[in-house]
This record gives C-alpha cells, structure tokens and sequence, in this order.
C-alpha cells in the first residue's frame, strides 16, 4: 500500500548514441512522484557499449532533480524529498574512454529506476 513509482526501458532497445569521456548523457528512464514526500530512490542501469575505444572504461550512473545533481545521488537506496513538481532522472557518464554508442537496455537486458515514498 506504499505508493511507488517506476520507469524502465523495457525489453526493447534503448540506446543513448556515442558518449565521449566525461561528459553525462540522460537517458528516457525518468519518474514523478505522485505525492509530495520523502522517497527512497533505487537504480538499476546495465550498459552495454558498442565499439568502446579501451577495455578499461568505467561507468558511472546517478540520478537528477529536475536536471540538478543531488548529494548521495550516486547511490542507491537513498532517501530525498520530492515534490510532485520533479522530474527523477538517470544519468550515465563514461571514464577512461569512449564508445560509438551507450545501449542501456535490449531484448536481453534492461534498466530501472523505482523511488518508493517512506511513510505516510
């Protein structure tokens, strides 16, 4: 009886085009709370990338309020307020690297992001 909310590309591919060293790219995975209150946010985003330049890229995933970064927003279960104004988002950035396209969901794999309201 915890009201959630969440997105997911699905099972059908969603990809993020070419992503160079450093720079954060959105992604379509967004959500808006449909109450005013204090959420915990949980993230699941599985990369794959097509043609990488190096095999020691890292990714690093966070998620936005209203295209602003929050503190502790690169972690999961995470506890913030929101209001039913904001727009959640993921964001993805490469390291070490670049690749010619990011892919963050297809028919073998998916990604998520739920934020689940704490109380009542």
């Amino acid at each position: 009886s915890i009201p959630f909310e969440m997105s997911t590309p699905g099972r059908t591919k969603t990809s993020l085009g070419a992503a160079n060293i450093g720079s954060w790219k959105d992604t379509p995975i967004a959500v808006r709370p449909s109450f005013n209150g204090t959420y915990k946010v949980d993230f699941d985003l599985n990369v794959q990338l097509v043609d990488p330049n190096s095999n020691d890229i890292k990714i690093e995933t966070r998620w936005t309020v209203n295209g602003l970064t929050v503190d502790r927003s690169y972690s999961n279960h995470t506890a913030q307020g929101f209001t039913t104004e904001d727009v959640i988002r993921l964001q993805v950035r490469l390291l070490g690297g670049s690749a010619a396209d990011v892919v963050i969901a297809d028919t073998d794999h998916s990604s998520s992001l739920m934020i689940t309201r704490m109380g009542v």
